[in-house]
């Protein structure tokens, strides 16, 4: 395959997945108009995100099958079909039942996107280029959803927030027609039956878990909403590990954590995913609920760390290349718990400056670690592995940002219900600084001074 054309298919298909990633957050800006629309709490509206991921992380273990099963091409274009369905639904929606089945449908097609991008720059660049070309990738899972909620704040006070999936639609249909014509079969197919047993165990494994730490701000441990879920999610994943480890042909190639380095940045990836969705809905909660501006505003506010992690994505992929991950992860990991500390102290008077530095400060950071992590995990592994690896990065960080979503909101509330709502958003974002010290823990104990 000749450069023009590899960065020809590359480039649609990064089309794609920016696109998808796009509207991952873009809800966020939206979640105060729609509670109102709706007459619905916070816990619940934002299930259309943390529920948006939770569909993502359960489909992305399929994935790894779908990639080995299904043409590139085919599939690809099935995706994004998915997603162009969905933001129908989501446009007609008349409640918010309706509209939270259309975002499953589109987080169904997201996945396969996001983890089919991750794979053929695995499987159709060299390892010199591989770096580089993981930081242009960063713009679409790590930059597209944070610049997405100023995007989707011009839009709600200029139209309304359907808008915002008439938007996504119609690019969606330009994707998918330029997707028709230009992108080629790269990866190649085995014929190989579906485990349909592992998927649920899987799937009920993970939804109970998710259920159970959603509540767990809400209802004491023991509860039945927050104790029964969490016992089922537990049983389910303990079945789906031992057949996993059992399977001669296994759905998720879960001996793969035996790699250290894969472990590590596998859990590293989940810590940053659940700060930055969580982080990701309560600023413009605070900015919108506490504050009383616009969504327009709060889109602005978060412009500037979503400038940032947009410049500094692709240079870390070059850094990566010349110097390794330990470099980056600890200077990343510091910078990010020094803005989520900032953050922790937020009151009704504080400046509108000091959110933007800090936040910023949190996005450079993000921008510093997201791809560069990934990168690094991923490269320890044999190439045919990197289809399996790529599926359980991206689902257990997808999962960990749906319950970092769910859990730090959930957490704010209950902090809030004691009369003082800024002491909420205080306590959130101290959970969210702690786990950035365990990102630095990580980053200065257990990551190698080699280059990988």
């Amino acid at each position: 395959m000749s450069n023009a054309k590899r960065n020809i298919i590359f480039g649609v298909i990064l089309t794609g997945c920016i696109l998808c990633s796009l509207l991952q957050t873009s809800m966020n800006t939206a979640l105060p108009t729609i509670m109102a629309e709706f007459n619905i709490t916070a816990g619940t509206v934002q299930w259309l995100t943390s529920g948006y991921t939770l569909a993502m992380g359960i489909m992305t273990p399929a994935t790894a099958f779908l990639l080995k099963r299904f043409p590139t091409r085919k599939l690809f274009l099935t995706a994004i079909g998915s997603f162009v369905v969905g933001a129908l639904l989501a446009v007609a929606a008349p409640d918010f039942a309706t509209l939270m089945i259309g975002r499953i449908i589109q987080a169904l097609g997201t996945s396969v996107v996001v983890s089919m991008t991750q794979v053929v720059i695995f499987n159709i660049y060299p390892g010199d280029k591989r770096g580089s070309m993981m930081g242009l990738y960063g713009l679409a899972v790590g930059a597209a959803p944070i610049i997405s909620p100023t995007i989707a704040g011009l839009i709600i006070d200029a139209f309304g927030w359907k808008y915002i999936f008439i938007f996504t639609l119609v690019i969606g249909v330009i994707v998918f027609i330029i997707g028709a014509v230009f992108v080629e079969d790269i990866l190649p197919t085995e014929i190989q039956s579906f485990d349909t047993i592992s998927m649920m165990l899987c799937s009920i494994g993970l939804l109970g878990l998710m259920y159970g730490l959603s509540n767990i701000t809400s209802y004491t441990f023991f509860r039945v909403h927050v104790a029964v879920p969490l016992v089922v999610g537990l049983v389910f994943m303990v079945l789906f590990v031992r057949k996993q480890l059992g399977a001669r042909q296994s759905f998720l190639n879960l001996k793969l954590f035996v790699n250290a380095e894969f472990r590590w940045g596998v859990i590293a990836s989940m810590l940053l995913y659940a700060g930055m969705m969580g982080a990701s809905i309560l600023i413009p909660m605070y900015i919108q609920s506490e504050r009383g501006l616009s969504a327009t505003l709060s889109g602005m506010i978060t412009m500037p760390g979503a400038l940032a992690n947009i410049i500094i994505s692709p240079f870390a992929g070059k850094i990566y290349d010349k110097l390794g991950i330990r470099k980056l992860f600890i200077g990343g990991s510091t910078m990010l718990l020094a803005g989520c500390i900032g953050l922790s102290f937020l009151s009704d008077t504080t400046s509108i400056v000091f959110i933007i530095v800090m936040f910023t400060v949190r996005q450079l950071a993000i921008g510093c670690m997201m791809m560069p992590i990934a990168t690094w995990s991923l490269s320890t592994l044999s190439k045919t592995a990197t289809v399996d690896g790529t599926a359980i990065l991206s689902t257990l960080r997808t999962i960990a940002g749906s319950i970092g979503s769910a859990l730090f909101v959930s957490l704010m509330s209950a902090a809030a219900v004691s009369g003082n709502t800024i002491s909420g958003f205080n306590i959130a974002f101290i959970g969210i600084s702690i786990t950035a010290a365990i990102e630095l823990i990580f980053a200065v104990i257990l990551v190698g001074r080699k280059k990988l």
